[in-house]
């Protein structure tokens, strides 16, 4: 994460458009920069770890460019099941999955994406580092 802010520090000032990119699966080409050749492509393909995985809470916390199929697994490994499964699961990656609001085969019974992540560890504009990351969800119903 220090490196991506650095970099985006850096674009910011110089004012370089930058396209994030992870399994470059989807279909809209969301990670592709467009013709005018002033853009960088940031691969996020080294933020690739499983920092945490909360058995207690049911929880883990997982890097943008993790792979679907890595998190799938890690939570099998546990006795859990992280439930969003997508065709493109071997290559696809968890930034790319929320950035698109995923469903997957399982959506009607768990949700989309953003309905699996209880919070978000981002990198500003200005190359801040900016954390939101959640615990447990609380719900009492």
């Amino acid at each position: 994460t220090d490196e991506v802010a650095a970099i985006v520090r850096l674009c910011n000032e110089f004012r370089v458009p930058v396209v994030p990119q992870g399994g470059n699966t989807g279909l809209v080409l969301g990670s592709v920069p467009d013709r005018s050749g002033a853009a960088i492509v940031l691969s996020l393909a080294r933020l690739n770890r499983i920092r945490v995985t909360d058995t207690v809470n049911n929880t883990m916390t997982v890097e943008a460019g993790c792979i679907l199929e890595n998190v799938q697994n890690a939570a099998a490994a546990a006795g859990r099941l992280f439930p969003l499964s997508l065709a493109a699961e071997g290559s696809c990656t968890l930034g790319g999955n929320l950035a698109t609001n995923a469903g997957g085969t399982a959506v009607l019974r768990y949700g989309n994406t953003r309905e699996l992540c209880l919070g978000l560890e981002v990198v500003t504009p200005q190359g801040e580092i900016w954390s939101g990351l959640g615990g447990l969800r609380k719900d009492n119903t």
